[in-house]
């Protein structure tokens, strides 16, 4: 899931500066990364 996530950022903040004004997009990709961080490097639990 983690490595499906991560390419995901980049295409997400090139939509959001597409619809959207840039000064949200740091609290928006922000949650996203909270997730991907969630999932630590794979070897098991979750990042602290």
């Amino acid at each position: 899931m983690r490595a499906g996530l991560a390419p995901l950022i980049d295409a997400y903040k090139e939509v959001w500066l597409a619809r959207s004004r840039p000064g949200g997009l740091p609290d928006s990709v922000a949650h996203i990364e909270r997730t991907l961080a969630s999932y630590g490097d794979g070897g098991g639990a979750p990042a602290a």
